[in-house]
């Protein structure tokens, strides 16, 4: 199952890159799609990102408190909401933030503050979404109880980071002009 990973800025990107190599360890049949790491040297970045956010089944928006207005974060959620099924768009709040601090259109969506609870919801819904090939109920549990101190330490040390501007990726402008649905 193709599950989209929303970032912009450098604390979300490492973050999300966290994220993209966690999920397929709790879930094998999960296969994140992460633009950092996902777009092949020489490709059309525009069109590949256009196929992904059409053909992936669930978005996780990684939202900081810095990002959580960003256009381009923005934009990829309201693609994704369109394009997946039952809209399965979730955004997972990192620094503090609650969902009562997302403005629309974030604020739609199920929420989930970064907590052990709360992304145990994510990623239950992530297996339903994996249908036959999903962990039975006791196998995820016991996968999390194993997996989850590593991903707590390791968003633990990128949410050290400092906060830099760059956003390391095609600015707003190139995005949308190049998006067509």
């Amino acid at each position: 199952m193709k599950v989209f990973i929303s970032w912009s800025g450098t604390r979300s990107n490492a973050i999300g890159e966290v994220l993209r190599n966690w999920l397929p360890i709790v879930l094998q049949a999960v296969r994140p799609y992460f633009s950092q790491d996902d777009v092949e040297k020489g490709s059309r970045w525009s069109s590949e990102l256009s196929r992904e956010l059409r053909e992936s089944q669930v978005g996780l928006l990684v939202v900081t408190p810095e990002n959580q207005n960003s256009p381009r974060l923005l934009f990829e959620a309201g693609a994704l909401s369109n394009s997946v099924d039952q809209s399965k768009v979730c955004p997972i709040l990192f620094g503090g933030l609650e969902p009562r601090d997302l403005q629309w259109p974030l604020a739609q969506f199920q929420a989930a503050k970064f907590s052990r609870d709360e992304m145990t919801r994510v990623i239950k819904t992530l297996n339903m979404q994996c249908g036959g090939a999903g962990l039975s109920p006791d196998i995820l549990s016991s996968v999390l109880r194993k997996w989850w101190p590593d991903l707590e330490e390791q968003i633990t040390q990128k949410l050290a980071l400092p906060v830099l501007d760059d956003m390391i990726r095609p600015s707003d402008g190139e995005l949308l002009d190049h998006f067509h649905y």
